[in-house]
């Protein structure tokens, strides 16, 4: 079943990017009110569907411009049902994240380029003044604090294709990074046609940064038609159906149940974009583990192939310099050594993560950030 619906709530941005497809013409801004009837209605299909691990991805325009956002992930936390946020993090402060804390499960940064001239150029800005490389860093780090997990998405076009990225996405420590290849679509972005590269460009801006995560997800000009379930700020289900955004029905008067039994979606594309294929076999993230006990330990390193494992008997922390992730496993690691581990993270801006389960199944989820997310 599909689990993830895409609920763009505002139009509003204090950006301006020269091929942006998530623009709505003459689309008004719902109320509150009639966002939760939307929220209400999503949450209808994922019961009639045993949907269990739902998800809505909050975007816009830019999300943060909403006045009643943080009203709305309390209302959709009291349905269980999980929260992401996309932005373009302008507006995203560590307060706001920290506020978050427990309540939103992924924040999507887009980050199209490292330069200001070329941020600038995209029309990443807002009177000429582009999120620097210090404030992504901060903020970075504050998701990464509040144990919220960090998705960093760019868009490849003929502005940014020859860049070169890896020393950024290394200092933001992305725990999924997705590359788009520029998207272009009729009535929204054509005005940007002249931006399009070939799937060759994009390979080779995709080949360049293979390293920078180990999580990096390729995203081709047409795998978001018929593939990306989007609702639009008044409440309508829009699809991109062959590079055209069309209209299947509207939240707000119709089933959200019944608008998807005749949309014309690939469920192959929706599948791969959200992680339902068969999971890797091998966790390939650097990662420090501190704490476990030694049964649990040893169920886990199979799968951990670049796991270094650690109880209180370390000389130097120096070695965790290079890791992706620190991970604790709080029911066998002494206090002291506790505080000394979280010196070394702070130090060296590695994020720490806390197991939530002691089966091996379970945290090995946790590590292995799902592409769902």
């Amino acid at each position: 079943m599909m689990n993830v619906i895409n609920f763009h709530i505002t139009n509003s941005c204090n950006y301006h990017c020269t091929y942006c497809f998530g623009k709505f013409p003459d689309k008004k801004e719902s109320t509150f009110k009639e966002a939760c009837l939307v929220v209400d209605n999503i949450a209808r299909y994922f019961s009639k569907s045993g949907v269990t691990d739902g998800r809505i991805n909050l975007a816009g325009g830019e999300p943060l411009l909403c006045p009643y956002l943080d009203d709305l992930i309390d209302y959709i936390n009291a349905y269980g049902i999980k929260v992401s946020v996309i932005t373009n993090g302008s507006l995203l402060t560590e307060e706001r994240i920290a506020l978050w804390k427990d309540k939103v499960c992924c924040i999507g940064l887009s980050i199209d380029s490292a330069l200001p001239e070329m941020n600038t150029a995209i029309g990443r800005c807002c009177n000429n003044k582009t999120l620097t490389i210090k404030q992504a860093v901060r903020i970075t780090q504050a998701i990464h604090r509040n144990g919220i997990m960090l998705k960093i998405n760019t868009v490849v076009s003929k502005l940014n294709v020859n860049e070169d990225m890896t020393v950024i996405y290394k200092r933001l420590k992305p725990d999924r990074l997705k590359l788009l290849q520029v998207e272009i679509v009729e009535g929204i972005n054509d005005c940007a046609a002249k931006l399009a590269i070939s799937k060759k460009s994009f390979d080779e801006f995709c080949k360049r940064h293979e390293n920078c995560c180990c999580n990096l997800v390729p995203e081709y000009s047409d795998d978001m038609e018929n593939s990306y379930l989007m609702i639009n700020p008044q409440g309508e289900f829009q699809l991109n159906d062959s590079g055209e955004y069309k209209i299947y029905g509207n939240c707000l008067e119709e089933e959200l149940n019944e608008i998807l039994n005749r949309i014309p979606i690939s469920i192959d594309k929706f599948n791969s974009r959200y992680g339902k294929e068969s999971k890797p076999a091998i966790i390939t993230k650097k990662v420090c583990i501190f704490g476990g006990h030694p049964t649990w330990i040893k169920g886990i390193k199979e799968r951990l192939v670049n796991a270094k494992f650690f109880k209180d008997d370390l000389h130097s922390l120096d070695v965790i310099r290079n890791a992706d992730e620190i991970w604790i496993q709080s029911n066998a690691i002494s206090h002291s050594f506790y505080g000394k581990v979280m010196d070394a993270a702070r130090a060296n801006g590695i994020p720490v993560r806390y197991f939530g389960f002691a089966g091996t199944k379970k945290c090995l989820e946790q590590v292995n950030f799902k592409k769902s997310s």
